[in-house]
C-alpha cells in the first residue's frame, strides 16, 4: 500500500537520515573532494537483492527514457509520506474510540468500524494486528475485511500461529499463546456504606459476613455462581456465555469469589448467594479498579454508541 510507496522516512522512531534526499553522487564527489574515507555497503551493488537491482538495472533505464524519473519518483514519495502522516493520526483517533490495543485485550469495535470505508477499514485491522507485531499482506487484509463483515461469529489464522476472531461485538486478534496469560487483578476498593446498592457494574453491595475473606481474581475453571433471582448454580463460563460476552474476553474476565463460589461478576452482575436482604446484618461496599476487558478508555459503550 501507500506506507511501502512512502519509501523510506528522514525522520523515524529516533533515527535521522538528514541526506537520504541527496543524490549518492553528489555525496561521493564531496567526500572525494575533502578527502573523507566512506564505508560502501558491498550489497548495494548485488543485482540479485530488490534494492540492487532497482537502483542498476530499473532506474537506469527509467532515466534514460525519462530524464529525472528517480528525482520524481522521491518527490511522489514525499507526498505519499504526507499523506501517510495524516492517515495515521485518523487511524489513531478512531482506535483511541473504538479499539483497544492493550495485550491480551486487542480489539475493535464492529459497528463503528464497518461504517468506515474501505481504505480506512483495511488500515485499521493492519494497525490492529500491528499490537502484536504481526503484519498481514494484501489477502490476508481482505480476509480480515470479510470475516469482520459476516454474519456469523468465526476465525482465521494469520502469521506467526496468530488469529484473529470475529464474535457479536469486536473483531478481535489472539496472539499464539492466548490460553497462557493471567491477569492480575487489583482488589476492590471498600466504599464507606451510604445506603445504596452501587450501580451493579464497578460499584456493589454485598453481604458482608458472606463477602469474608473473598478476592478478585481471574476466573478459573470450576467456579460457580447463582445468578441474581436464580436458586441454582451454574458454571461461570455458562453465566459469561448466557450474558452474551465474547469469547476472547471471557477468558480473562475478573470474579469476586470466595474459593469457587462467585460472589460478583464486575460489569455483569451479583450473586443471589452474596445479595443484601433487609435482613442483612452488615453491608460491604466494593468499588471494582481497572478496565473490564471490554472497557477502552473511552466514553462510548461496549457496542460502540454513546
Amino acid at each position: 500500500g501507500t506506507s511501502g510507496l512512502a519509501g523510506m522516512r528522514e525522520l523515524r522512531g529516533g533515527i535521522w537520515r538528514p541526506l537520504l534526499g541527496t543524490p549518492r553522487e553528489q555525496v561521493h564527489k564531496y567526500l572525494l573532494s575533502a578527502g573523507v574515507p566512506w564505508l560502501e555497503d558491498l550489497t548495494n551493488d548485488d543485482p540479485s537483492l530488490t534494492r540492487g537491482f532497482l537502483r542498476h538495472r530499473v532506474l537506469p533505464l527509467l532515466e534514460e527514457g525519462f530524464p529525472g524519473a528517480s528525482r520524481r519518483l522521491a518527490q511522489a514519495a514525499q507526498v505519499v509520506g504526507a499523506d501517510e502522516d495524516a492517515w495515521a493520526d485518523m487511524e489513531e483517533s478512531w482506535l483511541v474510540r473504538f479499539a483497544r490495543r492493550d495485550p491480551p485485550f486487542v480489539y475493535l469495535l464492529k459497528r463503528p468500524f464497518l461504517a468506515q470505508s474501505l481504505a480506512m477499514r483495511r488500515r485499521l485491522v493492519r494497525r490492529l494486528c500491528a499490537a502484536y507485531g504481526i503484519g498481514v499482506d494484501f489477502t490476508q487484509t481482505t480476509d480480515l475485511l470479510a470475516l469482520a463483515a459476516g454474519p456469523e461469529d468465526g476465525e482465521m489464522n494469520l502469521p506467526g500461529g496468530a488469529k484473529a476472531y470475529c464474535a457479536e461485538k469486536a473483531l478481535h486478534i489472539l496472539p499464539n499463546a492466548i490460553e497462557s496469560p493471567h491477569v492480575r487483578w487489583e482488589q476492590p476498593e471498600v466504599l464507606a456504606p451510604d445506603g445504596s446498592l452501587g450501580d451493579g457494574v464497578r460499584v456493589q453491595a454485598l453481604d458482608a459476613g458472606i463477602a469474608q475473606g473473598a478476592e478478585m481474581r481471574q476466573w478459573e475453571y470450576g467456579d460457580m455462581i447463582t445468578p441474581l433471582g436464580m436458586r441454582g448454580s451454574m458454571p461461570i463460563t455458562k453465566y459469561l456465555g448466557g450474558r452474551r460476552v465474547d469469547i476472547p474476553w471471557r477468558r480473562f474476565w475478573p470474579v469476586y469469589a470466595r474459593g469457587r463460589d462467585v460472589l460478583w461478576v464486575p460489569g455483569l452482575g451479583i450473586s443471589e448467594y452474596a445479595a443484601v436482604r433487609p435482613g442483612t446484618k452488615e453491608i460491604v461496599k466494593l468499588r471494582f479498579r481497572g478496565m473490564l476487558p471490554w472497557d477502552r478508555g473511552a466514553k462510548e459503550g461496549a457496542d460502540g454508541t454513546e
